[in-house]
């Protein structure tokens, strides 16, 4: 199960937008997502929203994912606020968002998540390795993961 607040690290090569590469619901509710997008704000962008079952914390990747080419997306939630990380061999952004509505009590404690599949829509790619931390990593856990997963994956 997944708790109140996590740390999530995805490494993964996109063949085409609109894929999914990790999908939680609880009750028929989608509550992480996480994946690409074909549409605005920018196409091909990272995009990952959580829901508490009436609020979300969503955003998007200001810059576009390379098609074909690896990447590591850190997601992070840490109470009401939202933080998506990613870096391929071209591009490195980080987006925050706050929701004071998001229910930041809310575990995620259903005991099956989907990877690279969410209701009908599937992962175009490949997907290489999920990492799930239950609670917020410091700046300096971070960068540890993700130099261990740009020297295993060979990222930048």
């Amino acid at each position: 199960p997944i708790l109140t607040d996590f740390t999530i690290f995805i490494v993964s090569k996109f063949s085409t937008n609109n894929s999914v590469t990790f999908f939680y619901e609880k009750t028929g509710i989608p509550a992480i997502e996480i994946g690409s997008i074909q549409i605005a704000p920018v196409s091909g962008a990272q995009k990952v929203a959580v829901g508490d079952g009436t609020n979300n914390l969503t955003l998007s990747s200001s810059s576009e994912s390379a098609l074909n080419s690896p990447n590591i997306t850190t997601v992070i939630k840490n109470s009401k606020t939202l933080t998506l990380e990613y870096d391929d061999a071209t591009a490195s952004t980080t987006n925050s968002t706050t929701n004071s509505s998001f229910d930041a009590t809310r575990t995620f404690n259903h005991t099956t998540f989907n990877v690279g599949k969410a209701s009908t829509a599937y992962m175009n790619g490949e997907y290489n390795e999920l990492i799930i931390y239950n609670g917020v990593l410091s700046a300096a856990q971070i960068s540890d993961v993700k130099n261990y997963l740009n020297t295993k994956y060979k990222i930048y």
